[in-house]
């Protein structure tokens, strides 16, 4: 891997993994420490109907024969891990999104934060006119057409029995996510100092090869100068 390349993605999870802690409501973890490539995502979504169930999806930046699809210049392969009900989310975990899967919708400037953000509203708004799991679209539009033709602003009230059906369907066991994610077990977050110092290391190497003048300031910076 390029040390461009690298660097952008330890750069990205980092951002991804404060961006999580602060709302709460998605982590990011490395499958191993020194591999930057495939990551566990844990999703604990605070609002909506997926509400107080716990999702893990697998990332994988490089994949395909001979690792033929790679990150940022393609979007990475997401799948669930965990039985999610939702119109857009087949059954075995295969996620149709428009930036992952229409041509021309992926941007090599999409982070992980971004990624993660599409998934998020795509649980909030699901696509039923193009349905992986025709089921769960033709439940959901069911709730929904009560709900508009109510002109109710309680939503929740609409999509109980889906939230309901949901509920039930989302069953997977995840303590096998323990290791990755402790604060499922009322634990601290793993940390990820390792991460950090790889950034900085990064940073370092391509100042001091840069023969200029911010060589100059990073070695005052490095004596205290």
């Amino acid at each position: 891997m390029s040390t461009k390349r690298l660097k952008c993605l330890v750069r990205r999870f980092i951002d991804a993994f404060n961006e999580g802690k602060r709302s709460g409501e998605f982590d990011i973890q490395q499958i191993d420490k020194n591999n930057y490539d495939e990551y566990m995502i844990l999703l604990t979504p605070k609002v909506g109907i997926y509400a107080g169930q716990k999702h893990v999806i697998n990332m994988k930046l490089k994949y395909g024969s001979n690792e033929t699809y790679e990150y940022p210049l393609s979007p990475p392969y997401l799948i669930f891990t965990t039985r999610i009900y939702h119109a857009n989310i087949s059954n075995l975990g295969v996620i149709c999104l428009d930036i992952l899967k229409e041509p021309g919708a992926w941007s090599p400037a999409y982070d992980f934060i971004q990624i993660i953000q599409s998934i998020n509203l795509l649980l909030m708004e699901p696509n039923t006119k193009s349905p992986l799991n025709v089921q769960a679209a033709k439940d959901y539009d069911k709730c929904d057409k009560k709900y508009k033709l109510s002109g109710s602003d309680n939503k929740e009230l609409y999509f109980a029995q889906y939230k309901e059906i949901a509920d039930k369907f989302a069953n997977t066991d995840i303590t096998v996510c323990f290791s990755l994610f402790p604060q499922l077990n009322n634990l601290p977050h793993n940390d990820i100092e390792h991460a950090i110092d790889l950034y900085e290391s990064l940073s370092v190497e391509k100042i001091a090869k840069t023969p200029s003048i911010k060589k100059n300031r990073w070695d005052k910076y490095r004596q205290g100068k």
